[in-house]
């Protein structure tokens, strides 16, 4: 009548063990392969940002400074009344450089939001403080290496700028 209240015999006991086992290794299994889809979902996401969008960006940078850096021998001359002397165009060069790199210091904040906000969704899906600051860890190498890219490419176009100036 009350079946529950039989004692099960020991390869009762060990057959129930043994599913509740796979059950539980094939809950371990699916969360595994669920966390290696969304790992690789956000590394997607960073790549494709940083090949893309921050790319872009940079290069469209790189073109801006060159364009202001372009006609620095045909600008007029202004005087510096405080030192009474005319502006030259390497400072010109110096102060336009100066402009670009304050700009650029805005464009990498304003990207790293942009990104950030981009991942928040899959960041707070994996709700694990360690791997969070593995991507934050990712994340900050990829943007000091692109701001050492345009450091670089900024210095390496001032200079041919200021080397073409006439005297």
């Amino acid at each position: 009548m009350f079946n529950f209240f039989k004692k099960k015999t020991d390869s009762e006991l060990l057959a129930e063990v043994m599913v509740e086992e796979e059950e539980r290794k094939e809950k371990i299994k699916k969360a595994y392969m669920l966390g290696q889809e969304v790992a690789e979902i956000i590394t997607n996401e960073i790549n494709l940002f940083f090949n893309n969008r921050a790319e872009v960006v940079f290069q469209r940078y790189i073109e801006i400074l060159k364009q202001m850096l372009s006609d620095i021998n045909d600008r007029p001359r202004i005087k510096n009344e405080e030192q009474d002397r005319i502006i030259t165009p390497q400072e010109f060069a110096r102060i336009e450089l100066k402009i670009f790199l304050e700009n650029v210091e805005k464009a990498l904040f304003d990207l790293r939001i942009e990104l950030e906000e981009r991942l928040s969704d899959w960041i707070k899906a994996v709700n694990d403080q360690e791997i969070e600051q593995i991507y934050k860890s990712l994340i900050e190498d990829q943007f000091n290496e692109l701001h050492s890219r345009i450091l670089s490419e900024a210095i390496s176009v001032s200079a041919e700028s200021i080397k073409n100036i006439e005297v």
